[in-house]
């Protein structure tokens, strides 16, 4: 079926004029190649390509499909991530690659390059609250990297290579601190510290960006309800000491009736398919639930 605007989706070939196929290659033909059944005598071609079409009717190519990787237990197709970065306000290009933080390991973190605009200024911060709007918690990068220019192959396709090759850019990286301005947020501070090793962390600091991720998730959401009596479900909205901090006292100022459930970890807040939930025993890790799925 057609996609709709800004949904991703493979791009088609449909020409009276289109390759006669493979070179003896009878089962490629089979799965490129078929009459176009809205015009007798074209034939259509499958690119193997991905892109969307914005609202103005413009193709965007996203890259090829096999972008689909594991992280961390999740199922994440990069390019649904690049699409997402494209629709953020600045942002010229993107590209994003899995990564390990150890050299040997599997990967467990998705790392965006971006190329800004001439007069955009974005923080890594801003382009993450951003996706946030878009994407589940899960699919949002961890770490941020911005480019004069993409790297590309001799055919002037993006060189995912040559990203791969970069060097990580460290989760606590020069960054001005601005200190934490109550008892509260010095508190939430000091979860940052002691669970991400970093110090000092300051009140426009994310949790994410200082090297969370989502599997870290299910503790923090521990230890903020254990030192503060709170448990908040939708925290990656602002994860800063700052917003986090705030959430704590919406929810103190919540009546018990219509606080949100506290045994809730959402996993997508929207969509058009029929909701899932996943109920666990008394003693259960939630975070089994992107494993299952």
């Amino acid at each position: 079926s057609a996609a709709g605007p800004d949904e991703v989706g493979e791009i088609l070939v449909s020409r009276p004029h289109v390759s006669p196929g493979y070179w003896h290659r009878p089962d490629l033909d089979a799965a490129a190649f078929a009459p176009d059944p809205d015009r007798p005598g074209w034939r259509r071609y499958r690119s193997g390509d991905l892109g969307r079409i914005d609202a103005a009717g413009n193709l965007h190519f996203l890259g090829r499909r096999g972008s689909r990787v594991k992280i961390r237990g999740h199922s994440v197709d990069l390019v649904e991530v690049e699409a997402g970065l494209s629709r953020c306000a600045g942002v010229r290009e993107a590209a994003v690659v899995a990564r390990s933080r150890n050299p040997d390991g599997e990967p467990d973190l998705l790392v965006a390059h971006v190329v800004l605009a001439d007069d955009a200024e974005r923080t890594p911060l801003e382009l993450r609250r951003d996706l946030a709007a878009r994407l589940p918690h899960y699919m949002l990068p961890s770490a941020f990297v911005f480019l004069d220019a993409m790297p590309l192959t001799s055919t002037g396709k993006t060189d995912r290579r040559a990203l791969e090759a970069l060097e990580l850019p460290p989760p606590t990286r020069p960054r001005s601190i601005e200190p934490p301005r109550d008892d509260l947020e010095r508190a939430v501070a000091s979860i940052f510290e002691h669970m991400l090793a970093v110090s000092p962390v300051g009140r426009g600091d994310d949790f994410f960006l200082l090297g969370g991720d989502s599997l870290a998730l299910a503790e923090l959401q521990t230890r903020l309800r254990d030192t503060c009596g709170a448990t908040l479900p939708g925290l990656v909205e602002d994860s800063t000491v700052a917003g986090i901090a705030a959430s704590i006292r919406r929810s103190r100022a919540t009546a018990p009736a219509t606080r949100a459930m506290p045994v809730l970890l959402p996993l997508r807040e929207s969509g058009s398919a029929t909701p899932l939930f996943l109920v666990h025993g008394r003693h259960g890790p939630a975070m089994v639930s992107p494993k299952f799925l």
